[in-house]
């Protein structure tokens, strides 16, 4: 287990590397705006632009429309499109970016069920500082394999 120092140390190593991708956007998706924005912030703090979608419909819209985007994070469950669905309609639609599922549901069994999917994040009490070391860790390695948009 990491020590709160060495955390701290970790997570300023990543806000280092993401500083330098200024520009780089991540969709945020949920339909529970509350949640949307505690995630947004985490990325915030981390130097990243986010985009916020009410929704899976509202994140179809705003990929069409933004090229930028490298990585979209979205809700588990959703009305009208879940998670699983959006990730299945961005792959239609052409889009080929990482993707993370936020869910309060097992983590194990949706990675079994689902494997496409890039990361799943348990939605707890700390998902906030998880998710940013997982968006990170994602960028990172679009980068260096030159896939970022």
């Amino acid at each position: 287990m990491e020590s709160l120092g060495e955390e701290t140390r970790l997570l300023h190593g990543y806000k280092e590397k993401m500083m330098a991708g200024n520009g780089v956007r991540v969709l945020v998706v949920d339909d529970d705006m509350f949640s949307a924005e505690l995630a947004a912030m985490a990325l915030e703090e981390g130097g990243l632009d986010v985009v916020v979608a009410e929704g899976g419909m509202d994140a179809l819209e705003k990929v069409a429309t933004d090229s930028g985007i490298a990585v979209v994070v979205s809700d588990m469950h959703m009305p009208f499109i879940n998670g699983v669905q959006l990730l299945e309609a961005l792959r239609e639609h052409g889009f080929f970016q990482p993707f993370v599922l936020l869910t309060a549901d097992d983590v194990t069994a949706l990675r079994a069920k689902h494997p496409a999917i890039a990361a799943i994040v348990a939605k707890d009490g700390g998902f906030q500082e998880t998710l940013f070391r997982v968006v990170a860790d994602l960028l990172v390695t679009n980068r260096t394999k030159g896939e970022m948009p």
